[in-house]
């Protein structure tokens, strides 16, 4: 068996340096931006009790706080490490909001020192109740959910930003037009948005696919990586045991 051996601890080295390759390309893609918070959370990223005010987020329209929101059961979920939130502190998921324009502001600190901005991608996905479109220091992105009409709320849609970033400080804005049509005429209905799974990188290692934002999860990705590398062992050692 040692002719095997020898045949096969090359390839195990190869595999276990790749390993540790990618562990290492996805450590240095994500990037922390001062400022990048997903919706519903304190400042460690933990999400905030319902009717929290979410400190991150500005809000104008016709009510101007933003409060974390209790699930209404036709919203998407939000996914862990964020929450919805909506203008009205309220423990109903069946509240209603005045309809308008309602602009939550996040703000973002770009310190040329520490980022490359020709290069700079931030990417996550949204929600929101009605529809919403995304804007970057005032322009509008392109991103938007028009396509759904009143229900932007019933599935996450993935975004992309790669350039109109600005050294300093830089608004993020998400504008959610709440507007629903009851049998009777206009009034008031659930209003709110989700933000979640924000990443940023700096070395072009996030794409926006068919399926949605490609975001690396460097935690997510070394831990496999790393719990992989034992089973990887195990099938070499088998392999090497003795008939």
């Amino acid at each position: 068996m040692k002719k095997t051996y020898q045949r096969i601890l090359p390839k195990r080295e190869a595999i276990l340096a790749a390993l540790t390759l990618m562990c290492l390309h996805a450590a240095m893609a994500a990037l922390t931006i001062p400022g990048l918070y997903n919706t519903g959370v304190n400042d460690n990223g933990a999400v905030l009790p319902v009717g929290s005010t979410d400190s991150h987020y500005g809000l104008t329209g016709p009510l101007t706080t933003p409060y974390v929101l209790p699930h209404n059961s036709a919203w998407v979920t939000a996914p862990a490490g964020s929450a919805w939130i909506g203008p009205n502190s309220t423990s109903n998921p069946s509240h209603g909001d005045p309809a308008g324009y309602y602009s939550y502001q996040l703000k973002l600190t770009l310190d040329l020192t520490g980022f490359d901005l020709s290069t700079l991608q931030i990417g996550g996905y949204w929600a929101s109740d009605n529809s919403c479109e995304i804007y970057l220091n005032g322009a509008s992105t392109g991103f938007h959910n028009y396509q759904y009409g009143q229900y932007g709320f019933t599935q996450l849609e993935p975004f992309l930003l790669e350039s109109g970033f600005r050294p300093g400080i830089n608004t993020l804005e998400f504008l959610v037009l709440n507007l629903y049509e009851w049998p009777g005429g206009m009034g008031d209905s659930p209003s709110g948005l989700l933000v979640t799974r924000l990443t940023a990188a700096n070395d072009g290692s996030l794409g926006l696919g068919p399926d949605g934002v490609v975001v690396p999860e460097p935690s997510t990705f070394i831990g496999g990586a790393l719990l992989a590398i034992p089973f990887g062992l195990q099938a070499f050692r088998r392999v090497r045991k003795p008939r």
